[in-house]
């Protein structure tokens, strides 16, 4: 359900006994649709108010009906001379008090955010895979008083609950807690043991309670930060609606033609420099206008929303844009050239795919052979043994020779080998810091000729670096490689 913080209480009761207020125009029956996700249970956006269109009497003009005086109470969104014998009214608006969330067991009670009205009282509602049964939360899958549904008792030759159904005995791979078949290694109820419970916000993983960070809850699969989880916005399974994200546990749509949820914000990508015709794709010092960059000299735009790019530095705009260079590659003066440590004068092995610093056939140069008591190549000599920190691995997706290669910064077997499958090659545009592939763009086409570079952080970029063979770039990493 979505929902905002925007109302207090006394302004959601009034809008809701008495309309909307002078000029506001809302009243019985009106049809004013939702727009942000901005009411309590039950209630309706009219005219800038959340009103219940469905009891609301007055107010009149164009949000709704004005009641008058002969069928002065609105019920069901008619005017109406009295209300239903299950309904009360409060200040002239039929409801009823047992289910009425802005009117919950008296007139005026209005219940929190996320909150139902059930019997008069306001609920919060059951943690996800719980259903509410006489007050009380119950997992129905195994629980023998509420099996499959509320009331319903596992009793006789069926005493236990076993996946919502009564059964003689419980599964095999299940434990008889007092007639509720547990898994005692992942339920709340019986966790660890029959006798042992979590607590309120605690989930059971390995038979061990355990809870999540401040902000977050356990949602069936995991902890997720209902503060911003579009998923679970407030409380697990609230979904935010198409083009709405979550905020402060709440929902918020963005309106407009050209507006969209970039991050947790809505921009207009016909304007906005840093998502210009789309999320992420920055101007850097161009501007933006109908969703395209509007660059500075020497940038170019690269048409699709692809933003602004020094097509001379640029490896995914390498001396034209969309033209992107291999991962040994980068990119200088419009062409994409090998990075140092790598040649295409070998022979074989692909764009620039002959590793100098690590082939102990082209060892720190083409033709280079290792041999004898030093065969192995390591960062361009040739040594005993590939030690540490260096590591054996296969070339060409374990196809090729065996280099010797740092995977702390090597772009062909980052983080690990990639021929054995616990590393991989990285990307155009990418280059190895930490044994992980990150994204770097030169600061050129940010508008800048070095770092500090502000332009960098309002792309979305962490930190500005300067590497020898690439120069300054922009990397989303708060740690240079």
């Amino acid at each position: 359900m979505n929902r905002s913080p925007s109302w207090t209480l006394a302004a959601l009761t009034a809008a809701v006994l008495f309309g909307a207020g002078a000029g506001a125009g809302v009243g019985c029956g009106s049809s004013t649709p939702k727009t942000a996700a901005s009411c309590a249970v039950g209630l309706r956006v009219g005219s800038g108010a959340g009103v219940n269109v469905e009891t609301t009497p007055r107010a009149g003009g164009a949000g709704g009906t004005a009641c008058p005086a002969a069928t002065p109470d609105c019920s069901h969104g008619q005017c109406v001379a009295s209300c239903p014998a299950n309904a009360s009214i409060c200040g002239g608006a039929c409801t009823n008090l047992a289910t009425d969330p802005a009117n919950c067991g008296k007139c005026g009670l209005l219940c929190g955010a996320g909150q139902t009205c059930a019997s008069g009282v306001c609920e919060a509602p059951c943690p996800l895979g719980m259903t509410r049964c006489a007050g009380v939360c119950v997992n129905t899958d195994s629980s023998p008083a509420n099996c499959g549904q509320c009331g319903q008792v596992c009793t006789g030759a069926t005493p236990v609950c076993d996946q919502g159904n009564c059964q003689a005995t419980c599964s095999a791979n299940l434990i008889n807690c007092s007639g509720a078949c547990s898994n005692t290694a992942t339920d709340p109820s019986h966790c660890g043991t029959c006798t042992t419970a979590c607590g309120s916000g605690q989930y059971c993983a390995s038979g061990t309670c355990q809870s999540c960070a401040a902000g977050e809850l356990y949602c069936g699969q995991g902890c997720v930060n209902v503060l911003t989880d579009a998923q679970n916005c407030g409380s697990c399974g609230a979904q935010c609606g198409q083009n709405a994200f979550c905020s402060g546990g709440a929902c918020t749509t963005c309106q407009g033609t050209n507006q969209r949820i970039c991050g947790n914000a809505c921009v207009d990508t016909a304007t906005d420099p840093q998502n210009c015709g789309g999320c992420g794709q920055s101007c850097g010092g161009g501007t933006c206008t109908g969703g395209q960059c509007a660059c500075p000299s020497p940038l170019t735009s690269c048409g699709g929303g692809g933003g602004c790019a020094d097509t001379a530095v640029d490896p995914n705009n390498c001396g034209r844009c969309g033209n992107s260079c291999a991962a040994s590659q980068v990119c200088a003066q419009g062409i994409c050239t090998c990075l140092p440590g790598f040649s295409n004068a070998c022979g074989g092995g692909g764009t620039c795919g002959t590793q100098l610093s690590a082939d102990p056939a082209n060892c720190g140069a083409c033709g280079v052979q290792c041999g004898g008591n030093a065969p192995v190549c390591a960062n361009a000599q040739c040594v005993p043994t590939c030690a540490s920190p260096f590591t054996s691995c296969r070339s060409r997706g374990g196809n090729g020779p065996t280099l010797c290669v740092n995977t702390s910064t090597d772009p062909l077997n980052c983080g690990g080998c990639s021929g054995a499958g616990n590393g991989q090659a990285c990307g155009a545009g990418q280059i190895c810091g930490g044994g992980n592939c990150m994204d770097y763009l030169p600061v050129q086409s940010e508008g800048c000729s070095s770092c500090p570079c502000p332009a960098c952080a309002a792309a979305g970029f962490a930190s500005c670096c300067t590497n020898p063979a690439i120069g300054a770039f922009c990397i989303d990493t708060p740690t240079c490689p």
